[in-house]
């Protein structure tokens, strides 16, 4: 797939959905359509990985489920073949188009990325490596201005985020759509100080 949207958020509505498993383990495969796109693309919700044991993305699957309004916990019922199916048909939310390699990779937007805390031999380390370096350019070089929190872009697993090209309208009968974004709202806003 060459590269046709910009790198970014981009409001997309779900045109599609099954379940799918390959080499790498259980995915749940959205096909989805930017709002005044002309190409689709396809967003992989990774469940299991190649062992069948729970991928390390599962984190993020779950808050994208939760952002789709998919009320659980049948995971047969996400795939468009199934009786009940849970039908994202039509659903908006926010993916992230990432270019990697001439290739578009996209996300579901969950509002952040996953981190670990910072041990005392991680703060060691770091020491070690840019300590002496850091006080050495601090003494001889002018600290530059910092940029004021509120126009700093939000940084998603380290992927800084920009703003969606066309807002993301909020799906009727999902309070779990409306307290991810009101929390992500939130996490957005400068800290008092």
């Amino acid at each position: 797939m060459a590269i046709h949207y910009p790198a970014g958020n981009h409001a997309v509505a779900v045109t599609g959905q099954a379940l799918s498993k390959n080499e790498y383990g259980t995915s749940l495969v959205l096909d989805v359509l930017p709002l005044g796109g002309e190409f689709g693309r396809k967003v992989f919700l990774s469940l299991t990985d190649e062992t069948g044991a729970p991928s390390k993305f599962v984190d993020k699957t779950m808050a994208a489920l939760q952002l789709l309004g998919w009320p659980g916990p049948d995971f047969a019922t996400l795939d468009s073949d199934h009786p009940a199916c849970y039908s994202m048909y039509g659903k908006q939310v926010e993916c992230y188009c990432q270019h990697k390699n001439d290739n578009e990779r996209w996300y579901v937007n969950t509002g952040g990325g996953s981190s670990e805390p910072v041990d005392r031999n991680d703060i060691a380390t770091l020491n070690a490596l840019f300590g002496r370096d850091y006080a050495q350019r601090a003494a001889t070089t002018p600290a530059p201005q910092a940029a004021p929190v509120a126009q700093q872009a939000p940084v998603s697993g380290g992927v800084p985020q920009q703003p969606a090209q066309q807002p993301v309208q909020q799906q009727i009968g999902t309070p779990s759509f409306d307290a991810a974004r009101a929390a992500q709202a939130a996490a957005e806003q400068p800290i008092p100080f």
